[in-house]
């Protein structure tokens, strides 16, 4: 009888062990698992602050540092004379996930607000939001907003000269994770669901200018200006005629992740091929070393001519922002 008693005592003590680990896993920070998910689905989450943050928006600096360079439509217009472009497209089903909650307290309330004031900005913490224990949040309607890159191809021709020589040193985002509604509800220490009004919210949240937003039934504030999450940079070089062939999805030692869009690789040309893939499995001091080295470029470089070696090792883009990669490459 000691023996199963025993027993059952040690199952108890695992299964307890095992429960408190899933929530130190998955329980304290829900927004660790949404950053593990942007990055998941191949997007760079956002860390800076940006008054635009949708497809078409220029950005240079560093990926930890964004600088903001043009508007979505500065360089990327929705029509030209009145005639659609066509260029921003959107897709509904390319995300699995079509909502997101999360309820958190203590400390994590204010990481949840620092990460609705990366990307655009929607709300931040107001003067008497002190009394706030607790706040719950919904994102719904996850959708991919994108540039269409052969519709960028053939509008390339029409794009402004200055636009074109912007974008040999700077990127733009190519396509963005989109959340089309945030609804919150905050809670007091006693659990309590805060009573919300046009006339009082102000004094619990600073709501972004320009920002839409609604309250039902008293407790829960809407947001339904998009909010975007996570993003991917293009490169539009004047080299490239038009052609979008590297995008970036990925960070490593604050610098981002060229990746060649091209799936059809030529074993023949391996030989002549002067590849300095950076590859996940090379252990992190390859990788540090040559990013330090400045931007690894997969191309022939026997094939360049003096001058386009130049620009590629001037260039602000590869020198202080971008590693290059190639993904046909494989090792052996």
């Amino acid at each position: 009888m000691l023996s199963i008693l025993k027993s059952k005592l040690i199952s108890m003590l695992l299964s307890t062990l095992f429960l408190l680990t899933l929530v130190t896993l998955f329980g304290c920070n829900p927004l660790t698992e949404l950053y593990k998910e942007i990055k998941q689905y191949g997007y760079i989450a956002y860390p800076t602050p940006l008054q635009y943050a949708g497809p078409g928006t220029m950005i240079g600096g560093s990926p930890k540092a964004l600088n903001l360079i043009a508007a979505p439509e500065t360089c990327f217009p929705d029509s030209i004379n009145g005639v659609p472009t066509n260029l921003r497209k959107t897709d509904l089903t390319t995300l699995p996930r079509k909502s997101y909650k999360f309820s958190v307290g203590g400390n994590l309330k204010f990481k949840l607000l620092n990460f609705l004031n990366t990307g655009n900005p929607v709300l931040n913490a107001s003067v008497g939001f002190g009394i706030v224990k607790t706040m719950e949040l919904v994102m719904s309607g996850v959708s991919i907003e994108y540039l269409d890159s052969i519709k960028i191809s053939e509008y390339y021709p029409k794009m402004s000269d200055i636009c074109k020589q912007y974008l040999n040193y700077v990127g733009f985002i190519i396509q963005a994770i989109r959340v089309e509604k945030l609804s919150f509800q905050f809670r007091t220490a006693t659990n309590a669901l805060l009573q919300l009004s046009v006339e009082n919210i102000k004094d619990i949240v600073d709501i972004g200018a320009g920002v839409e937003f609604s309250i039902d039934n008293s407790v829960t504030l809407n947001i339904t200006t998009p909010k975007y999450i996570g993003y991917q940079l293009g490169e539009l070089r004047q080299k490239n005629n038009g052609l979008v062939l590297y995008r970036a999805n990925k960070i490593r030692f604050n610098k981002f992740v060229f990746v060649a869009i091209n799936v059809f690789h030529d074993k023949s040309n391996d030989k002549n091929v002067n590849n300095k893939m950076i590859d996940d499995t090379e252990n992190s001091n390859q990788i540090e070393e040559k990013a330090i080295e400045g931007a690894v470029v997969s191309s022939n470089l026997e094939n360049l001519l003096a001058g386009e070696l130049k620009e590629l090792i001037e260039s602000d883009l590869l020198e202080k922002n971008a590693v290059y990669a190639n993904p046909a490459h494989k090792k052996q």
